[in-house]
């Protein structure tokens, strides 16, 4: 199984559209998800249309400001197929994808589900040696958080002794994979930390197994 990419999409929703079709992919929950389902009628596997926290399907959460855009929304939808019918297209076991924004349209996160096992999961150009260029910290890391593995992006990799640009903790995007069952689920958040992502990816999980 070949695992999903993310890059980081703009902060506002109209610049999403970029970000969902580059996608091939929450501290202190207070309720679960439902149960994900897979669909006979199409043999994949449907997602809820919201997340606990604030997460609206990207269809779903209207225009830019919140206002009914019919055109924007069509848009969203296609962006959304698109990558469902590549997904079903390419592995024989269903599948499913949903892009998520949060209430404030400054985030997005995307769940992509496998209904079989998960592969290897890991950076396609490996992980750099920080100490062996002379930088603070790798631009990119590999991390496991539980039962769930995660690859890290991080803005900038200061050279050792300078001052990093913006915050040297926060990553641009994380993509997390966890296998729930008979079913591999994975995650791509955009400007949320690795714990808070592998949270919402158990959540998500949950629901899966």
């Amino acid at each position: 199984m070949t695992p999903s990419s993310s890059r980081r999409p703009s902060a506002r929703v109209s610049a999403i559209v970029l970000g969902v079709l580059l996608l091939v992919a929450m501290a202190g929950f207070a309720i679960g998800l439902p149960r994900l389902a897979q669909d006979e009628a199409s043999s994949g596997v449907s997602l809820p249309d919201t997340l606990p926290g604030g997460w609206t399907a990207i269809e779903r959460a209207g225009g830019p400001d919140g206002a009914d855009d019919a055109e924007f929304t069509a848009q969203q939808a296609q962006a959304v197929t698109y990558v469902n019918e590549v997904l079903g297209g390419v592995y024989d076991e269903p599948t499913g994808f949903q892009a998520y924004v949060n209430d404030a349209r400054d985030s997005l996160v995307t769940v992509t589900v496998f209904d079989a096992a998960g592969g290897a999961f890991a950076p396609a150009n490996g992980v750099a040696d920080p100490a062996l260029f002379g930088l603070d910290r790798a631009p990119v890391e590999l991390t496991r958080e539980g039962d769930a593995v995660c690859i890290a992006n991080y803005q900038s990799a200061a050279q050792s002794g300078q001052a990093p640009q913006g915050d040297p903790d926060q990553p641009l995007s994380v993509s997390c994979q966890t296998t729930q069952g008979a079913q591999t689920v994975q995650l791509g958040s955009q400007g949320m930390s690795v714990g808070d992502t592998v949270e919402l990816l158990d959540r998500v999980g949950a629901g899966a197994a």
